[in-house]
């Protein structure tokens, strides 16, 4: 169809962003109760078990993700174009590390054992040690849940030749509002097979562009509009001026960063 009901359509997207916050916040949970209980922090062998038993949780959910991601977009791209579109499915990839350089989620939790025991080196005690643990264990968990996503996208424009796609910011979903990254970035369309880049915590998601129809730029509109209006004239269009690159992690992929910020690129991260 050439014209798209933004308000309908709005509904869609904001049950799969629901959906899929509620997963990421579950699996944030359970993979906090494993490490809270956990008193083994400097045994080889109760630290193999805990970041195995927290490799399955995150496997799972983020086989979950891709699955939520691969129904919502086969229902977006299916009202914006007026045709039906189906699902793309979800590899078995999905339920292993998306991480580059990364052999599975094992390697990557182990770093809240790392993590932990670098904290009581310094002098943390045990109670303040287990938090910035924690903490970084619940930012790991929404990196692999924001990767299932990403590479999802990626296979459904792939397999269903959607040629181009918008990042859709919902600043409702972070707890600091909206990201300058995802505003600074929210004017630019991506092609088929583009990683889109993210950064952490990111809680974007996309719509399918045609010719006759670009939906996702409306939303974007009323979004930012909306914003704006909350925070003043000034200060909302300071977010518009974060001047946005993107760079190629050595683990996690295209990311949107601050220009001029850098870390680790992928020879990095492969020495």
């Amino acid at each position: 169809r050439g014209s798209v009901a933004v308000g309908e359509l709005e509904v869609i997207v904001d049950r799969f962003a629901a959906r899929r916050e509620a997963l990421e916040q579950r699996i944030q949970k359970l993979v906090t109760a494993e490490f809270t209980r956990f008193d083994g922090w400097y045994s080889p062998k109760l630290v193999e078990e805990i970041t195995q038993a927290v490799a399955a949780r995150v496997s799972i959910a983020q086989a979950g993700t891709a699955t939520l991601t691969d129904a919502y977009l086969s229902r977006v791209t299916t009202y914006v174009t007026g045709t039906y579109v189906a699902g793309a499915s979800v590899p078995q990839v999905m339920g292993k590390s998306l991480r580059m350089g990364v052999a599975g989620h094992e390697e990557v939790y182990g770093r809240v054992v790392s993590e932990y025991r670098y904290q009581r080196s310094v002098g943390a005690d045990e109670r303040q040690a287990l938090s910035t643990a924690l903490a970084r264990a619940q930012s790991m968990v929404s990196t692999d849940m924001g990767l299932a996503f990403q590479h999802q996208t990626k296979r459904f424009t792939e397999v269903r030749n959607i040629n181009r796609f918008r990042r859709v910011v919902r600043p409702e979903l972070s707890k600091g509002g909206a990201c300058g990254l995802c505003v600074g970035a929210s004017d630019r369309l991506y092609r088929r097979g583009d990683l889109m880049p993210m950064h952490a915590r990111c809680k974007c998601t996309v719509i399918a562009v045609t010719s006759k129809s670009d939906p996702g730029s409306q939303l974007n509109d009323d979004t930012l509009s909306e914003l704006y209006t909350q925070a003043g004239s000034t200060a909302g269009a300071d977010l518009k001026k974060v001047r946005v690159t993107v760079e190629q992690h050595g683990e996690l992929g295209p990311q949107l960063r601050v220009q001029g910020q850098n870390f680790r690129g992928p020879a990095e991260v492969a020495a």
